[in-house]
């Protein structure tokens, strides 16, 4: 019985030490996988309020197994600690959406437009629970030459 008395603050302090470790992963991870999954998407490059363009997806370039070739996808990563940031998707003519995430991953909202009308919205710290994210656009392509157009993602 001794010997209890003596371990039993130890096992408590390993208890609680395991429970704090694990609360901490459970956490953090989200995050570190966000990051990791934009450095990968965009090869490092990854910047603030600038759209990043994946290139079409084919056989030979596809990381991902179930994104699909028939949308074109693009990210900006934005940060509201220094301001509203300003979001314009120029005309498309198919359907097109932003979804705005945390960089946890939490999915925030999303704003759509089925017949490819220009999508303008801003960003305001006010409305949003978190300070850093990402902006996840998704296009409908119809045609091999359809790529880039005058998105912006800009602080206000």
């Amino acid at each position: 019985m001794p010997f209890l008395k003596r371990s039993a603050p130890f096992a408590g302090v390993f208890f609680l030490a395991g429970i704090l470790g694990y609360w901490i992963f459970l956490w953090s991870y989200p995050y570190i996988r966000v990051h990791q999954t934009l450095s990968a998407i965009t090869r490092g490059s990854f910047r603030e309020n600038i759209w990043f363009y994946i290139p079409k997806l084919d056989d030979r370039n596809r990381e991902v197994p179930r994104t699909s070739s028939d949308v074109l996808y693009a990210y900006c990563l934005f940060d509201l600690s220094e301001g509203d940031v300003m979001v314009e998707l120029a005309p498309w003519g198919k359907y097109q959406s932003a979804s705005i995430f945390s960089l946890n991953s939490d999915h925030h909202q999303t704003v759509r437009s089925l017949e490819g009308l220009p999508v303008k919205f801003v960003l305001r710290k006010k409305d949003f629970p978190f300070d850093e994210g990402f902006i996840m656009m998704r296009r409908l392509v119809w045609d091999k030459n359809t790529h880039l157009l005058n998105d912006r993602c800009k602080r206000l």
